[in-house]
């Protein structure tokens, strides 16, 4: 991970990863034309002048695609401007994209981070379509691939998550777009010292230092403390783990499309290794289009053949013997019990309620917008301003023409619509819970953004923390 490499060195060592690189990943050879994503930054610098000086190596056309996601005013356009007078005194192609990505996010109820990779990789499969050609060359290294298999690490994930990027494989928004990152094997310090070795210029995005994104925060910090603290080796460990994992998720993976496909015949799924148990309720959700949660895996895995569980969004299944293993059942007529409602009151300060198979916890606080900010918000977890929603709150399902302005949005929408734009269905969505403040209105539903009269501001005296969880969660 923490090589350092002289100058002198520096050229033999990129040359022979992109070498390396161009042998092992097979594929490549399939267009004669490549995209390459540079935003200006050193690393994507470094990836456009390393394939440009090598391009005998390589022997493709190069065409540049550079998107503007219009988060740092000027900023934004003037890398777009930078990276167009790039190409051209190299006389390559450059196409630009741009789009409103602080809109879509609000739009979309989603980070900004998450709008930008959305819109950013719309734009690379839309010009990719346009070319005739299914490359992308990105400039993710290794120092990248860390970052990223820490954040998951945090976040639980599974073997796949835990293998962090490949170096070459399918788009996650398109499959037949292929991602190429032949920088994987390079660290920063490596890209550092080569566009010292050739007096490379580059643009410095200044939110890179901004501590409120998780990536930087690990990057800046966590990160640099390890290595402080257990050598260089330990980073390379997380690295090394990263590999193995991958190639046993590989063998885990394969082992379940065989069982789908019976190929080990005669095994009950009860009899399956764990992690293979584990990666066919994967698959099967999925497939379902539900997000395969690690507390849902397990509910599924462990309940009986036949039993039919509720899942986020009122997914309704039954587990199966064998493939699919899910089966979504759609009821016809909505259940009685979906018209009633409870009446709970928050002066308390703290407490809970049962309702229909979920439990509401609940918790009053001083503070304000600095607080919100340190408080943790994992899965089923939102924070309000207290004085807003009151002290009485009303918890019922979905009705036909509840409004509510989500947190974000332009004003007041109707309920139904939001859950047509997310592909919610009738029967699902009257099992949704909603809780409404009887004076104001709606201020939260199940699995959606919040209202945004009922959000934390700067005005904001008392938090209203609010926890919810199905009684099914094992």
């Amino acid at each position: 991970m923490c090589q350092v490499s002289t100058p002198k060195a520096i050229d033999e060592l990129v040359k022979r990863t992109l070498s390396d690189a161009l042998t092992a990943d097979i594929g490549l050879d399939s267009k004669p034309l490549w995209l390459v994503a540079v935003s200006g930054g050193l690393d994507s610098v470094v990836l456009l002048h390393m394939l440009f000086r090598f391009r005998s190596v390589h022997g493709r056309c190069l065409v540049i695609v550079h998107y503007d996601h219009q988060l740092r005013g000027l900023e934004s356009s003037e890398d777009a401007r930078w990276v167009e007078r790039l190409c051209e005194s190299m006389g390559l192609r450059c196409v630009m994209g741009v789009g409103d990505v602080a809109a879509y996010a609000k739009d979309q109820g989603v980070s900004i981070e998450m709008a930008a990779r959305a819109l950013r990789h719309s734009f690379f499969v839309d010009q990719a379509h346009a070319l005739g050609t299914d490359v992308l060359v990105t400039a993710h290294h290794a120092d990248d691939q860390l970052e990223l298999v820490c954040m998951r690490w945090m976040r639980g994930s599974g073997p796949e998550g835990l293998s962090g990027m490949t170096r070459f494989g399918p788009s996650a928004f398109d499959p037949d777009l292929n991602i190429w990152r032949p920088l994987l094997g390079l660290n920063r310090s490596d890209i550092e010292a080569y566009a010292k070795r050739h007096n490379l210029s580059w643009r410095e995005d200044r939110t890179n230092a901004d501590m409120e994104h998780q990536r930087n925060r690990v990057r800046h910090l966590l990160l640099p403390q390890i290595e402080c603290a257990f050598g260089p080796e330990a980073l390379n460990g997380i690295l090394r783990s990263a590999d193995l994992v991958a190639a046993e998720h590989a063998v885990v993976h394969r082992a379940a499309l065989d069982w789908e496909c019976g190929v080990q015949v005669g095994d009950r799924f009860e009899q399956l290794p764990l992690a293979v148990q584990r990666e066919l309720i994967k698959l099967a959700l999925i497939r379902m289009g539900v997000v395969p949660e690690f507390e849902w895996i397990e509910r599924l895995r462990q309940c009986e053949e036949g039993e039919v569980c509720v899942l986020p969004q009122g997914v309704r299944v039954v587990r199966l013997s064998g493939f699919p293993l899910l089966k979504r059942l759609v009821s016809s007529v909505p259940p009685a019990h979906l018209s009633e409602s409870q009446t709970i009151l928050l002066q308390a300060g703290d407490g809970y309620t049962l309702f229909d198979g979920m439990r509401i916890k609940w918790r009053i606080e001083k503070g304000g917008l600095p607080d919100r900010k340190r408080i943790e918000t994992p899965q089923h977890f939102e924070v309000f301003d207290a004085d807003q929603v009151g002290e009485e709150v009303v918890l019922r399902h979905w009705q036909e023409g509840d409004r509510m302005h989500p947190i974000g949005g332009r004003g007041s929408s109707k309920l139904q619509d939001l859950f047509v734009n997310a592909k919610i269905d009738i029967h699902m969505r009257r099992q949704l819970l909603v809780a409404e403040s009887p004076e104001i209105g709606i201020f939260w539903v199940q699995g959606f953004r919040i209202g945004d009269l009922f959000k934390v501001t700067e005005k904001t005296e008392k938090l209203l923390v609010w926890e919810y969880e199905s009684l099914d969660s094992p």
